[in-house]
């Protein structure tokens, strides 16, 4: 069979199944009184006076407390309004006993006693990419500056730290084995942060984008990426509603295709500055279309933005795992070295507090 054909099968499936998902998903009546039961699959979003989940394909906004996690079993009752499910009232609530969920709350409790509410959120989205103890205003300055990819692991951060750790190994390993060993650490990563769907989408694409990258594999890694995400998407076709997929697969696939031309061309750039500068212009690149499908516009600094805070990422981020990791022991040390993250966190939140 030609590939062409291969290709169209794949895509007639693909488009077959998400029809399918979409006329078993609950029908919910505006203006109806519904009960919903399900877990929680990704972290909650933290408003000031609110929490909103996505339950069975719907937004559910919560009342502030009590404070819902990953991995708990909610029932709820609320009246449905333009899509979403509001005045609720939580009936149920079963919190998850998984070891790391309750690893990573205890992550979360070390960053909420040791740093200010911003620097806070900041460390935990770049450290554990959760979006859980961002605030409302940080999330949208996020969205406005063109940043929130990097802060809530949409790969951005994800491939930051794998490139980090390659370039760690590869003084003392053949390029090929460092790869292998980067991309292990990144899975490694993943686990650790409790492999939340947010995560698996940002490893997996991340470790074909860096492997791609690294090994000059354009083509094949092209088709792997499709394949990828055709597989997420049959795997689970919630994700057809999710920005974060399209964001990753686009910012990805951007990499991907035009990483290295770009460098090549902004010759012009200092050193220092045009790697960062060439990987956020290309994923911009990449997310800008479908920015301005779900909000209407982009910030056309955001290259500039992305540049300018990007190279904070892996430092913040080893630095608020390591603080993280020893205030769970002890929270006096744990605090001190979350502390050493503040400079850069500043400069992180006072680069988008100026372009919002």
């Amino acid at each position: 069979m030609p590939k062409i054909a291969i290709w169209i099968l794949l895509l007639v499936i693909l488009i077959l199944r998400i029809f399918l998902y979409q006329v078993n998903l609950p029908k919910f009546s505006e203006d109806s009184v519904v009960r919903i039961s399900a877990y929680i699959r990704e972290d909650p979003v933290i408003y000031a006076r609110s929490q909103k989940v996505i339950l069975q394909g719907i937004k559910v906004y919560l009342p502030f407390y009590p404070r819902v996690s990953y991995g708990d079993y909610l029932v709820v009752q609320g009246k449905v309004q333009k899509g979403r499910l509001v005045q609720t009232k939580i009936l149920e609530h079963k919190q998850s006993d998984n070891p790391l969920n309750n690893f990573r709350k205890n992550l979360f409790d070390v960053y909420k006693q040791s740093l200010p509410t911003d620097f806070a959120g900041l460390v935990s989205g770049v450290s554990l990419g959760s979006k859980s103890l961002i605030s409302k205003d940080l999330y949208e300055k996020l969205i406005k500056t063109g940043t929130v990819h990097v802060v809530v692991a949409s790969g951005m951060n994800v491939t930051l730290i794998t490139k980090f750790v390659l370039n760690l190994l590869i003084g003392m390993l053949n390029r090929k084995i460092a790869v292998v060993f980067a991309c292990l650490f990144a899975w490694w990563y993943a686990f650790l942060v409790g492999f939340e769907a947010p995560i698996v989408r940002a490893t997996l694409m991340a470790t074909i984008a860096f492997s791609a990258l690294e090994l000059g594999r354009l083509n094949e890694s092209l088709r792997a990426l499709f394949l990828t995400g055709f597989a997420m998407l049959f795997f689970n076709p919630q994700w057809v509603h999710d920005l974060g997929f399209y964001l990753s697969f686009a910012s990805t696939s951007s990499l991907i295709v035009l990483s290295k031309p770009f460098y090549d061309r902004l010759s012009f750039v200092p050193a220092f500055f045009r790697e960062n500068f060439a990987n956020s212009l290309v994923a911009q690149i990449g997310v800008s279309p479908i920015l301005i499908y779900f909000f209407g516009w982009v910030n056309i600094f955001s290259p500039v933005i992305n540049a300018l805070v990007l190279w904070t990422i892996v430092p913040i981020t080893i630095m608020g795992l390591i603080g993280g990791f020893v205030g769970i022991v002890n929270i006096s040390i744990g605090t001190f070295i979350l502390y050493l993250t503040i400079p850069l966190s500043w400069v992180f939140l006072s680069v988008i507090d100026l372009f919002a």
